[in-house]
């Protein structure tokens, strides 16, 4: 995805560098101007983790650096997410039986990666879901202003509650 990403800036004449890690281990110091967290990267790790994760983002950032990030709404989620579904991959089918665990609220997948050569392979994750007002206080904690919600990449600052399928924040560096 990294190159695909890579490539596109390219096309468009942006000067862009993109890294990849593991952002448990970051150690940048006030390095770059902007953070992007899409598509659910964020949320795997227990919230003592995921708090120290956005601390070292922050840390990254120089001083009125911008995080945005963007994970699946909680709310959203918790009243519409399917427990079985279906996909096709590169080469595979891949089934996702998912779970709600609201005493956690993570939503538990299991992942059912069939091949066209006739092997399988089963993997278990889980994501930490978040309502606004829990990544807000994150955020805070980390040391960010959030300065814009939006619940859908079409809709620019318009945030929906429960409506909005995602969580799209951009924060601040304070």
């Amino acid at each position: 995805m990294l190159a695909r990403a890579a490539d596109d800036a390219q096309d468009r004449g942006q000067k862009l560098n993109f890294l990849q890690g593991d952002m448990r281990e970051m150690t940048f110091e006030e390095t770059f101007d902007g953070v992007y967290c899409w598509s659910t990267s964020f949320g795997y790790f227990d919230d003592e983790k995921n708090l120290d994760v956005l601390a070292r983002i922050r840390r990254a950032l120089r001083a009125g650096g911008m995080l945005l990030l963007d994970i699946v709404n909680r709310d959203y989620v918790a009243s519409r997410q399917p427990s079985l579904v279906w996909f096709e991959g590169d080469g595979c089918v891949c089934m996702d039986e998912m779970q709600v665990d609201f005493f956690t609220s993570r939503l538990k997948v299991k992942r059912t990666v069939m091949f066209e050569d006739g092997r399988s392979r089963e993997l278990d994750y889980s994501i930490r879901l978040y309502g606004l007002h829990e990544l807000g206080k994150l955020l805070h904690e980390a040391g960010f202003k959030v300065t814009e919600v939006t619940g859908h990449p079409a809709h620019p600052g318009v945030f929906f509650g429960s409506e909005s399928p995602r969580l799209i924040i951009l924060a601040e560096r304070t």
